[in-house]
Formats: structure tokens, sequence, C-alpha cells
């Protein structure tokens, strides 16, 4: 059992897995919140109304794709995921001001759902690659494991908390937790000293930064995972169907 958890054992990882769990359930109840706002209140039923958010809130990926990879390697992860965490926990706070104070209409929605997207395109892979600054290599696996685990019960967990919540407190307050919750895991990214693996002298400056040579051909590998990918049909269905996953929930 131990060796389960043996990353765990990093406290680095251990904070961070932490505050990634509590922001997880947070993005879940909000994203429960969302959907039944949008078609209890906003848009009298309509599915269709539900069904533009959601793809609004994903399109953005797939928009910035060349973009998102290539930040999360070329700038400083944690002050990228800093501002990318604070981005989103400010849109869930205003989202939260304008459904208490009644003000929130469908079509803001379809902004805030856009936003949304734009930053979790940029905030998603950073977080991914963030756990490569946290733990040894030997441990590498385990930890993004244990990230998946922690997602997919917060996935689990977010909904149902929300449904509850949504009953007695209303939409606007779930959107307010969800706004709360980015602050453990932006005091953590404050506290937690990781080892960047890039540095960037036209980016954000880095502390203990490791050695790398990859930015002299930053312009070619900007578009590697394109060329990567079209040359592996598997990928590209791995990608499709990765895509068709989160469409649908």
């Amino acid at each position: 059992m131990h060796k389960t958890f043996r990353s765990l054992k990093n406290p680095q990882y251990r904070l961070w897995a932490i505050g990634a769990f509590i922001s997880n359930i947070g993005t879940w109840l909000q994203r429960t919140a969302q959907d039944w706002l949008v078609i209890s209140q906003l848009s009298d039923g309509n599915a269709t109304a539900v069904g533009i958010v959601v793809a609004l809130q994903f399109a953005p990926q797939f928009l910035f794709l060349p973009l998102i990879g290539w930040a999360a390697d070329y700038f400083d992860r944690r002050k990228l995921l800093i501002a990318t965490q604070s981005l989103r926990g400010l849109l869930a706070l205003v989202q939260a001001i304008m459904i208490l104070n009644g003000h929130l209409e469908l079509w803001h929605m379809y902004i805030f759902a856009f936003l949304l997207g734009c930053f979790t395109a940029f905030d998603t892979p950073a977080r991914h690659a963030f756990v490569a600054d946290l733990v040894d290599d030997k441990d590498m696996q385990n930890a993004v494991s244990l990230n998946s685990i922690s997602f997919n019960s917060a996935r689990m967990i977010g909904p149902a908390i929300a449904g509850f919540l949504i009953l007695i407190m209303g939409a606007g307050w779930v959107f307010a937790l969800n706004a709360a919750s980015f602050i453990p895991i932006l005091v953590i990214m404050y506290v937690i000293k990781a080892q960047p693996t890039s540095s960037s002298s036209e980016g954000l400056p880095h502390t203990n930064t490791i050695p790398n040579n990859h930015h002299a051909t930053h312009k070619t590998t900007f578009f590697d995972g394109f060329h990567y990918i079209r040359q592996r049909p598997d990928m590209t269905i791995a990608i499709v169907m990765f895509f068709l996953r989160h469409v649908r929930t």
C-alpha cells in the first residue's frame, strides 16, 4: 500500500496534491451549478444553450493548441499556474457576485464560459507538467497516477456536493465556493519551491532553474507536436476520443 502513495512522501508534492484536490472539487461544483443555472434559470430548459456553454468552454483548448503546450515548456510553470489559477478564481468570483445580484444573463454565461476555457487551456498542460518539477523521475509515474485519481475522485464528489448545495444555498454561493477553493492552491504555489525544467530569456524570470537548451530551437518545437501527431494516426484517434469524452461530460 505504501508503494501506491509513495510520491506523497515528497512534502512539496503532498502540498500540491492537497491543493489541487480542493481546487478540482471546486471546479466540479461550479460546472454542475453552471449547467443547472443555464438550463433551469437562464434558458427556460433549453438544452442547446447548455451545449453551447460546454462547447465554448472547451473550444479554446483547440483554438490555442499550438500555444498551450509551448507555453507550459517555455515559461516558468509555477508563475504560469499562479496566473491561470488566479484568473479562474477571479472569474468564478465575478460570476458569483452577478448571480447573487440577479444580473447574470445567458449571454454573460457564454462569455464567461469562453474566458474560462481560455484560462483552463493554458492551465491544464502546465499543471500536468508541473508534477515533473516536484518529484523525482522514479516517482513520476506514481505522481501522475495519483493526479488522475484525484481528478476523477473530485469528478464524482463535486457534482454530488453541488446538488445538495444548490438546493440549500443557491447556485451563486456554489460559484463563490469555487472561487474560495482557489485560495489553498495559490497559497501552496507560493510556498513550494519547484525546480522548473525550462527557462526563458524572453519570458518570465526563473529561480532554481535546471539548464536546458531547448529554447534555442523554440520556433521549431512550436510545431513539433503537430508534425508528430500527423505521423501517428493512433494518437490522432486518441485525441479525438479524448475530446468527445470531455464534451459528453
